[in-house]
């Protein structure tokens, strides 16, 4: 057996916890380091493991996938190298699956995603990855009848994963499946395992989908009518009749849902009044630099309003969604600080919350149509 040493991420919980549990039956396999976000349940994870297999080859790797600093750290703690890499972690995106994470992306494409990149990159440049790279992809990567609709990219350019991966290209669905845009985000996934076969024809890379199976974090985290619609489907023709229901309640509720815009017509503006004063005062304390970017989720709380309803609200008002506004605000703050300071680019990045100056450079251009060092030196408003 080639493979003695194997890192799993996500690997407390589900799928992850299981593959680890069967890989340490195996007597060759010497070491597996369990990459996990949660101390406390990476100990109960690894002690778990422990029992089932009585082995003590287990090694927790403190490692948050949505966070870059946090996987780059991991890499550089990690003392051996490693033969395999099974790329776990991710699922629904927890509780907050549309939140904009400091790098621009949502927390659902980070955490599926980004985090897994930079560790096979960290990996492979510390000269730390061996032979083998699997990436846990989805059925919705590719479709399967009945369960996941196949991706429906239209043009399959950088510019459209980019608006998956910042959670702009649609609207959330109803459907656990395919929230905040999972199946798309697997679809990008699966396609960077590809490309990353042949920029390093020395390793291995390889994506799967493991199933709708129980068990799974992604699977206990769907809505109790999708499992229903997966699990009593009788007959050819009972899903049909129920999905033929069940469309027609969902319009019934959409009319409703829209309806009450109708009615707000007299309030109209009073909405993106209070958003862009939570906005201001949010600047105005100077806690960009260390809490970050304003999320729809924290702003939303702040109205006490769902996200989702108040991106209905101030669309209704404004012809633009709150992540829309929050850019604008932003790049608004940003022309400011670029005609009235002093300040050089990246630190002006860095003082309205961006981590990542370049994500910052890409918003300015694309809102403004100019660099932000061009900005600066025409001192255009």
């Amino acid at each position: 057996m080639k493979n003695k040493s194997i890192l799993i991420t996500g690997a407390n919980i589900g799928l992850g916890k299981e593959v680890a549990k069967q890989l340490a039956l195996i007597h060759e396999t010497e070491k597996i380091f369990l990459g996990c976000r949660n101390r406390q349940r990476a100990d109960e994870a690894k002690k778990e493991l422990e029992d089932a297999t009585g082995r003590s080859i287990f090694e927790i790797i403190i490692l948050d996938v949505s966070n870059v600093d946090s996987v780059r750290n991991a890499v550089s703690g990690i003392k051996q190298s490693i033969d395999a890499l099974i790329l776990n972690a991710g699922g629904q995106g927890g509780k907050h699956p549309e939140a904009i994470t400091s790098t621009g992306m949502t927390t659902i494409a980070a955490t599926n995603l980004l985090g897994h990149v930079v560790l096979v990159d960290e990996l492979i440049k510390a000269g730390k990855l061996n032979n083998e790279v699997l990436y846990v992809s989805s059925e919705g990567a590719r479709g399967i009848k009945g369960i996941m609709k196949k991706p429906d990219l239209k043009t399959n350019s950088v510019s459209e994963f980019i608006s998956v991966l910042n959670g702009s290209f649609s609207e959330p669905k109803l459907d656990g499946s395919e929230v905040y845009g999972y199946r798309y985000i697997k679809y990008i996934g699966t396609l960077w395992t590809s490309a990353n076969a042949r920029k390093y024809p020395q390793i291995k890379f390889i994506s799967v989908s493991p199933g709708n199976t129980r068990g799974t974090a992604g699977y206990d985290n769907l809505p109790t009518l999708t499992k229903f619609l997966y699990h009593n489907n009788q007959d050819e023709y009972s899903r049909s009749i129920m999905l033929t229901h069940l469309d027609s309640i969902l319009k019934y509720s959409q009319r409703f849902y829209r309806r009450q815009f109708l009615d707000r017509k007299p309030l109209s503006g009073t909405t993106v009044s209070k958003f862009n004063k939570i906005m201001a005062a949010y600047f105005e304390k100077g806690i960009m630099k260390d809490n970050g970017l304003p999320t729809v989720n924290y702003l939303a709380g702040e109205l006490n309003l769902s996200p989702r309803y108040l991106s209905d609200l101030l669309k209704q008002e404004t012809g633009k969604t709150a992540i829309e506004l929050i850019h604008l605000f932003l790049i608004s703050e940003a022309k400011n600080l670029l005609t009235g300071t002093d300040y050089s680019v990246s630190e002006i990045a860095y003082k309205l919350g961006f981590e990542n100056p370049p994500y910052f450079f890409r918003l300015f251009k694309k809102e403004t149509g100019m660099s932000p060092n061009q900005f600066k030196k025409y001192g255009i408003h």
